[in-house]
């Protein structure tokens, strides 16, 4: 890469080129350890790179492109602040393409990263997710104050749950505690969802669903679904581990007029109620 910075009349002028991951030029007035007040245009073509730059690993299938702004402002009287703004962004994964439905800005003063605005969505879908709010860096554990709505296709997590699913899932819920261990408050609904077990001759079809999410459990309000021939519903509980306490869960299962042709050569038709607990 190549870098090219030239300082004359308190003003700075920079150049960064890294071929093959971004490029950045501009500047402003500028005063070494005093102050400063500099604009800067970013491009870059390989964002996979850059994530996994971040991330310590790479994301497969995972690419796209942005053109941002950042801001940087610095005086003896206040701290240090960032603040970047990306009209242009393509986030691909997969067959999916989403792009900003307005500009995503991201601020960063004193101690805290503020996420005021990142809202994405994809035209061929109608996918939609939002998310802000902030994360202080101040206390030993960085603390989360985010916020989170999407209405997506369960799409997005079929190939990292690597199972079989179609359908749409809202979700709505808040992020609280630290970033070792967010504290989530909300729920997810599933609907107009369809699930293809693998070495089983049934399908789990029109599957409606809503989980409800807690600090410190997972519950299952209701899971209904279409299942050879008959219905599946399903509720339940999980409870999160903590220092005190193990993981622990509960489930209550119940099919109604089901003829499941399971083991292979086997009819088994009628009812069945089943409950799964951790003990």
């Amino acid at each position: 890469g190549t870098l090219h910075a030239e300082l004359a009349d308190r003003r700075l002028a920079v150049a960064l080129d890294l071929p093959g991951l971004l490029t950045l030029s501009g500047g402003g007035a500028f005063a070494a350890g005093e102050s400063g007040e500099l604009r800067f245009a970013v491009k870059c073509d390989r964002l996979d790179r850059l994530i996994t730059i971040a991330a310590g690993q790479p994301v497969e299938g995972l690419a796209g492109t942005l053109a941002a702004e950042l801001e940087v402002r610095f005086a003896p009287d206040r701290e240090l602040a960032l603040a970047l703004r990306i009209p242009a962004l393509e986030l691909a994964y997969e067959q999916h393409r989403l792009h900003p439905l307005e500009p995503v800005v991201v601020r960063y003063a004193g101690s805290q990263l503020v996420l005021e605005s990142l809202y994405l969505g994809e035209a061929s879908t109608g996918d939609e997710l939002f998310v802000s709010g902030s994360v202080d860096f101040a206390p030993a554990e960085p603390a989360l104050d985010l916020r989170l709505q999407a209405s997506v296709s369960v799409d997005w997590i079929e190939s990292f749950a690597g199972i079989d699913l179609s359908g749409a899932v809202n979700v709505l819920a808040t992020a609280g505690g630290t970033l070792a261990r967010p504290e989530w408050n909300g729920q997810a609904e599933l609907r107009d969802a369809r699930y293809i077990p693998v070495r089983f001759p049934h399908s789990f079809d029109r599957i409606q669903g809503l989980v409800l999410l807690y600090p410190d459990a997972v519950v299952l309000d209701h899971l209904r679904a279409d299942l050879a021939g008959g219905t599946v519903a399903v509720h339940g509980r999980l409870d999160l581990a903590a220092a005190d306490k193990p993981l622990s869960y509960r489930a209550q299962i119940a099919t109604r007029r089901t003829a499941v042709r399971y083991p292979e050569g086997w009819l088994v038709r009628g009812d069945g109620d089943l409950t799964l607990q951790s003990t």
